[in-house]
């Protein structure tokens, strides 16, 4: 009897085991899947109250916004104008472990971010626009805007170089020059620490691919087309949204006002490299209120899913990853940099603008 059992017990033993085994098997280690966020969080300070004017809650919006991410399904979130109000949004984002290091408030941090939930980051980088234009009502001169550069490990063996930037605002042929020669300042800096890599783009673009302004307003267009015919990428919402026409947008003219609906600003493009072949799906606006069905930001943001699989050319990244430590002497030494720039800046040849946005100069 006890002969019996022992065989009966083996075979469960193996049976197990080869269930275990066949699920192992079953289980695609080649390809991982993860759900993007970008959003711009509004995070700049409330100025108008220090003059008097009734503002928005900043703080408070901050931080229902890290509540409504730490609730969410995102697996990795990029986010722009994280200022001031970074501790009241990352307070309430207690489910997303890696966090790239504040850059700190206004006026010299970037508000560029990145966090995930699982996924480690590696290589963060920042980068300052080298040219940007407007005056103090546009705003985009006062603080260091430009480029997060980052490496996540998505597991598997699949590294991707994830970007994240916010570009300068408003319309007019001074602004989308300024933007066009951001976009390729971006594109270059690709180029140097991307190469034959799988690359994700997002962040604030400030414009739209289908706008046809014309003239040096179309400026940053043209640029955005050389992004995906000249440099190979794809742009996730045209790709899902748009049948992967980057001509004809005419469908789209009766869903009312392109901002945070359609083509917006907030933008996905994707590279394929080294045997990592990326695909989207999933793309939408995302709209985050408050129970009042109040906005917390300015901005929609978008959300996309991907997925990473390696092809038969994959090739390992051999880059040495390392995790970018916080400088608390770096904070300290580019704000003291953006007050000296800013004082310059609005007492220099925007006095006259300044004087009249608080209204002692008609």
């Amino acid at each position: 009897m006890k002969k019996v059992l022992s065989i009966i017990l083996t075979l469960c033993v193996l049976l197990s085991a080869f269930g275990t085994l066949a699920f192992a098997a079953d289980d695609n280690t080649d390809s991982v899947t993860a759900k993007f966020l970008n959003c711009n969080v509004a995070g700049l300070p409330d100025f108008g109250s220090l003059i008097g004017m009734e503002g928005r809650d900043v703080k408070s919006n901050s931080k229902q916004l890290g509540t409504i991410f730490n609730n969410s399904d995102f697996d990795v979130i990029a986010v722009q104008e994280d200022f001031n109000y970074h501790k009241s949004l990352t307070g309430a984002m207690k489910n997303y472990k890696y966090q790239t290091k504040h850059s700190g408030g206004v006026p010299g941090g970037d508000g560029l971010n990145v966090y995930t939930k699982s996924f480690p980051i590696y290589n963060a980088m920042r980068q300052e626009w080298h040219s940007c234009y407007g005056g103090i009502a546009e705003g985009d001169g006062l603080t260091p805007k430009g480029i997060i550069y980052t490496v996540l490990d998505l597991g598997n063996g699949i590294t991707v170089d994830f970007y994240d930037i916010h570009a300068d605002a408003f319309d007019g042929g001074g602004n989308a020059l300024s933007r066009a020669a951001q976009y390729l300042q971006l594109l270059n800096l690709v180029a140097e620490k991307s190469a034959n890599r799988p690359v994700i783009l997002t962040g604030d673009f400030n414009t739209s691919i289908h706008l046809n302004r014309g003239g040096d307003n179309s400026a940053d267009e043209r640029m955005m087309y050389e992004i995906t015919t000249q440099y190979g990428f794809k742009d996730a919402w045209i790709e899902n949204c748009n049948n992967g026409d980057y001509e004809n947008f005419s469908e789209w003219y009766s869903h009312g006002d392109y901002w945070g609906n359609w083509d917006s600003v907030e933008k996905f493009y994707y590279r394929n490299g080294g045997g990592i072949e990326i695909t989207a799906e999933d793309f939408e606006y995302f709209v985050a209120a408050n129970e009042n069905g109040d906005r917390l930001s300015d901005h929609n943001g978008a959300s996309c899913k991907f997925t990473f699989t390696k092809t038969a050319d994959f090739t390992e990244d051999t880059r040495e990853l390392k995790v970018a430590h916080p400088s608390i002497l770096a904070n300290l030494i580019s704000t003291f940099k953006w007050i000296g720039k800013d004082l310059k800046f609005v007492f220099g040849d925007h006095l006259d603008e300044f004087l009249s946005l608080i209204g002692l100069k008609k």
